[in-house]
């Protein structure tokens, strides 16, 4: 394979860790090389990529060091959801058009269960961040410390599962021997409920 080409902005100048898009004939090429998506981190089964996983993360280790150091609620507070795609449209990941590419034509069975664990991780990650601004000012340091540890517990453990199904686990392979969950056609989408229960 051809060596990447540094990107350059305006100037002419490159831009150190940024590739360029590559055609659209070779994402399809490179789609159906499993050597070219190991590289890019992307798991020839699912077609996911667990570096996604690293937006939420960052956002559990920015809580964590809430108790200790109250002014980085700040930072929690400025984390938003972002889709899995616009995450790597936003990012400096060379294989950007590739990993999104191979996301839409990942298979049901795992981008499905996927998107809901990031539906769920989304949604706990926003309340525990609202749960902690609501309490700091109380001075309840003992309490804040305990809704810490378990939310982040909870959030790790959706992330551990999201990551197991970007890599195919075994657990999940078993799981997705069983009945769908039935969608709601109007919205395309489960209830909280159903995914709370997925994801527990």
């Amino acid at each position: 394979m051809t060596p990447a080409v540094p990107a350059r902005n305006a100037s002419g100048r490159s831009r150190p860790g940024v590739a360029p898009a590559a055609p659209a004939g070779d994402v399809m090429r490179l789609l159906r090389d499993n050597a070219a998506l190991i590289r890019a981190n992307i798991n020839p089964v699912s077609l996911l990529a667990t570096d996604y996983l690293n937006h939420f993360n960052e956002a559990v280790m920015l809580i964590e060091l809430v108790p200790d150091m109250p002014d980085m609620l700040d930072d929690a507070k400025h984390w938003t959801p972002k889709d899995y795609k616009q995450h790597f449209h936003d990012s400096n990941f060379a294989a950007k058009e590739l990993v999104c590419a191979a996301y839409d034509r990942a298979p049901d069975r795992y981008r499905i269960p996927f998107d809901l664990a990031v539906r769920t991780i989304n949604r706990r990650l926003l309340q525990t961040i609202a749960d902690i601004e609501a309490m700091l000012p109380t001075g309840h340091s003992e309490r804040l410390d305990a809704l810490v540890v378990e939310r982040c517990a909870k959030l790790k453990h959706l992330i551990a599962v999201a990551g197991s199904i970007v890599n195919g686990g075994e657990a999940h392979l078993r799981n997705a021997a069983e009945p769908e969950p039935v969608v709601d056609d109007a919205e395309n989408t489960l209830s909280q409920d159903d995914i709370d229960a997925l994801f527990k």
